[in-house]
């Protein structure tokens, strides 16, 4: 991805933009002092442009940070040098001060000045390596041989050898201006036929070394002729030639060139003609010395033989060279033969890209033909469409894969220095037969024959397979995690060392640490080094240990561990031995849980049992005398009850039959009302007596029961006909489902049933509102049960009172309209629905009604108990 820090990017612009910037002042500076007159500001524009360059090279070294810096240091020593020399040679050019003698300060630090620059460029091209490449030499030797011989023929031997007023000084500086250059020229052809790799920056370094040679010749010959004026061509070749060193030093190309590994910038084709150049120089050379001084022919016949000889070794070595460079052709032929088919028989696509220039396309150029294998596409059909690739992700990854893929191609493109890294990514396509597939690519940018990341070479791999078995894993590991961490008891896994491998919370928990404190050290010396008295605890004792040597499981009942703070902690504990693949001990699985509540328990359980054991006896002395007193008080009361019912019914009897002798006489309306009143009061006191007696029975256990087949037609319609008459009294009315099973039967006693369900009718109709209905309904049950169901539309009980309904004495008291009873009749109910073997329940909601079900053994299952 791109820098998203706003100061890389500053600096990143900087160093991309920064050659541009500094081309415009220096051309300024150029333009200006070329349109000057050689005066004073002439002196003081042409010394700016050459403090500019000077501080471009030192920019330089800040942006890019060259390994080594020592060229780059001799590179700006030798321009300082030369400016000194500019500082003092320029005023007396420009007619400022007096004409210096020559040679004077000025040539000797304009030769200091070249030598180190010279210097500079021997320890780059050494640095790179170009000084040990025999053929890169040989090159550079036949160029400078070629233009040594045009120097001499034209300025050393015409001028240099042939001026009488020259002094031995002056014949020497003469001299060494020529030969200085020719230094420079011959380095110069090696760093560009085998120190620099193909760039920006190398070109501009090129034309720095021409302008600066051409301009260097024409002021010698100029000088040599006395033609040399200020306003001549080199004062405009010499700023130039300075401005371009800055904008090469500066330009971010730069930084490829300070790699190690050479390139070279002239290619091979162009060795043979800079040879044949270089030879043309010996009879070119010749004449021109045998035409202006005969005498001077004997230096460039030496010349011309070396030049000839070296030329013949290159030559030869080329002949070689094109000799090995056939076999090695057939060779790489072969290699990539073998290569393509191994490509095409690995189990993964191999994929190549192009990158159009500056990343604005990228196209996909070669897709092996696994591609048809695995997915069912056909390379040639992907690759004719460039659309296809993109359309076999899966739609979610799709854009993710997408823009990841081109910002690394991008990022790659604007900084060199990441270009060697690899991109790498997982996503799902879909084949041609819909599946889903996983694939993870790799791919790694490759950088033509002119350095420039071109194209990208990856590989694709199906990890459809891994996925799967990852996301089991995943899940199993989440599961034995959730396992570990859900458990209660301490568990931690040791090594063979006894460090402790991991740590669930409940064992971290349970020492005092936490678990990030005890994983990776020796558990022994933390929690078990001491006995429950503080004796040591050898390691050599521990059972904990002893299966790592005996690969047994060892089970411990009753141990201390010592927790963080000091204290102990009773436990129990089991330690499991661990073994890998092969069938060795490879550690220990210990489970401890903590005992002290329980040993507490125990002590406290053996103490209060002899207690309990006293009180057993004298509970058990008061409860045996208790039970004889309660079966005494039980017959008592149930003699009294008997008794009072019986005399009760006598004077009751009476009442009620003098007052049905008085309905069949003629009365008044008011009498009449008035006996009616006395004969109801009359009947619901004998049924509170009947209650009564029957509750008396049923709680004595004195009831017995006929248990038999009972239709649950039959006894539901008994019991409605009993209490027809008093439901249209109220206004209300009986319901039974015209649809109900004739043939349901249930195993109760007869008259027990009927009597329950009258109950239930008559407590029903007491309690609807006028109007109302009071429904019965019967449906079988599993399990071999039946449920009769008595519901009805009235007043409904309160939530409170539920939980109480079957409990003696519930008196309903104002919660139902205008009815009070002593609250026996469900009671007894109840214990007579148990008797039979069923049992009751009620659901009721205020102002709704209530609903009343009995659960009875069905006909032909077993009997319920019979009392």
């Amino acid at each position: 991805m791109p820098p998203t820090d706003p100061a890389p990017a500053r600096g990143d612009r900087l160093r991309r933009q920064g050659w541009a910037w500094y081309l415009v002042p220096a051309f300024l500076v150029v333009a200006a002092g070329a349109g000057l007159p050689r005066d004073g500001a002439w002196v003081a524009t042409y010394l700016a442009g050459h403090a500019l360059a000077i501080a471009a090279v030192l920019a330089a070294m800040l942006i890019h940070r060259p390994v080594p810096e020592r060229p780059w240091r001799l590179l700006v020593l030798g321009l300082s040098v030369h400016f000194l020399g500019d500082v003092i040679g320029l005023p007396a050019l420009a007619g400022l001060i007096p004409p210096l003698p020559y040679p004077s300060l000025a040539d000797l630090l304009y030769l200091a000045g070249y030598g180190l620059i010279v210097a500079a460029m021997v320890a780059a091209a050494a640095a790179r390596g170009a000084l040990r490449q025999r053929g890169d030499l040989l090159d550079a030797a036949v160029l400078t041989l070629g233009l040594a011989i045009l120097s001499y023929a034209v300025i050393i031997g015409p001028h240099v050898g042939a001026d009488p007023d020259l002094t031995l000084a002056g014949r020497i500086v003469s001299i060494a201006h020529p030969l200085i250059d020719l230094a420079l020229a011959s380095v110069a052809a090696i760093l560009l036929m085998g120190g620099l790799r193909p760039s920006p920056a190398a070109v501009l370094f090129g034309i720095y070394i021409v302008a600066h040679l051409v301009a260097d010749t024409i002021y010698e010959l100029e000088q040599a002729s006395g033609t040399f004026v200020p306003s001549s061509v080199v004062t405009v070749l010499w700023p130039v030639s300075l401005a371009v060193l800055g904008a090469a030093s500066l330009h971010p190309s730069m930084t490829s060139l300070a790699a190690t590994e050479p390139e070279a910038f002239l290619p091979e084709r162009w060795r043979v003609p800079i040879i044949g150049l270089a030879v043309l120089t010996i009879p070119v050379g010749l004449l021109i010395a045998t035409a202006t001084n005969p005498m001077g022919a004997a230096p460039i016949a030496v010349m011309s033989a070396v030049l000839f000889i070296v030329a013949l070794v290159r030559l030869r070595g080329m002949a070689i060279d094109v000799e090995v460079s056939r076999r090695l052709v057939g060779e790489l032929a072969g290699a990539r033969a073998r290569y393509r088919d191994l490509v095409e028989r690995v189990p993964a696509i191999v994929f190549t890209d192009r990158i159009g220039p500056g990343g604005t396309s990228i196209t996909e150029e070669y897709l092996s033909p696994q591609a048809n294998e695995i997915l069912g596409f056909e390379p040639d059909e992907v690759l004719a469409d460039q659309h296809v690739w993109g359309a076999i992700i899966h739609p979610e990854d799709r854009e993710r894969v997408a823009t990841g893929y081109r910002d690394w191609v991008q990022a790659i493109l604007s900084d060199p220095a990441i270009a060697s890294t690899t991109h790498s990514d997982e996503y799902r396509v879909v084949a041609s037969d819909d599946r889903v597939l996983w694939f993870r690519e790799v791919a790694r940018a490759v950088a033509g024959d002119d350095g420039r990341h071109d194209h990208v070479q990856g590989i694709i791999l199906d990890i459809t397979e891994q996925k799967a078995i990852q996301a089991r894993i995943h899940a199993l590991a989440l599961r034995n995690e959730l396992l570990l961490e859900s458990v209660g008891e301490g568990i931690y896994g040791i090594d063979l060392e006894g460090r402790a491998t991991f740590v669930n919370r409940a064992a971290a928990a349970i020492l005092g640490y936490d678990p990030s404190d005890l994983v990776g050290q020796p558990m022994h010396p933390r929690i078990h080094d001491r006995r429950a008295d503080g004796s040591p605890y050898p390691v050599e004792a521990c059972p904990i240990y002893a299966a790592l040597r005996d690969g047994s499981v060892h089970a411990v009942q009753d141990e201390v561990v010592w927790r963080k703070d000091g204290s102990s902690l009773d436990v129990e504990y089991t330690s499991t031995p661990v073994r890998d693949e092969g069938g060795s001990i490879a550690g220990a699985v210990v489970v401890f849980r903590d005992v002290t509540a329980r040993k507490w328990a125990d002590e406290a359980i053996q103490a209060a049992y002899a207690d309990l054991e006293n009180r057993v006896a004298e509970r058990t002395q008061e409860l045996e005398a208790a039970r004889v007193e309660a079966e005494r008080a039980n017959r008592a009361k149930g003699e009294f009850l008997s008794s009072m019912s019986h005399d009760l019914r006598t004077p009751l009897n009476a009442i009620l039959g003098f007052g049905q002798l008085l309905e069949l006489s003629t009365l008044a309306e008011r009498d009449r009302e008035s006996l009616e009143q006395i004969l109801r009061a009359g009947r619901q006191l004998l049924a509170m007596i009947d209650d009564v007696l029957e509750f008396t029975r049923v709680d004595s256990g004195r009831l017995t029961l006929a248990i038999e087949p009972i239709v649950v037609t039959e006894a539901v319609h008994e019991a409605m006909d009993l209490v027809r008459t008093q439901a249209v009294e109220r206004g209300v009315q009986l319901e039974w489902p015209s649809g109900a099973d004739p043939g349901l039967a249930v195993l109760a006693d007869r008259r027990r049933l009927v009597q329950v369900l009258l109950n239930l009718l008559v407590n029903a109709v007491k309690f609807s509102r006028e109007g109302g209905t009071v429904t019965v309904a019967a449906e079988p049950l599993a399990e071999g049960r039946v449920r009769i169901i008595v519901r009805d539309t009235g007043i409904g009980i309160s939530p409170e009172r539920i939980p109480r309904i079957f409990e003696p004495v519930e008196v309903d008291s104002g919660g139902r309209s205008g009815s009070r009873s002593i609250g026996l009749g469900l009671v007894t109910g109840s214990r007579l629905v148990r008797a039979m073997g069923g049992s009751i329940s009620v659901e009721s909601q205020i102002g709704t009604g209530s609903a009343f079900s009995l659960d009875l053994p069905r006909a032909g299952s077993m009997p319920g108990p019979s009392t």
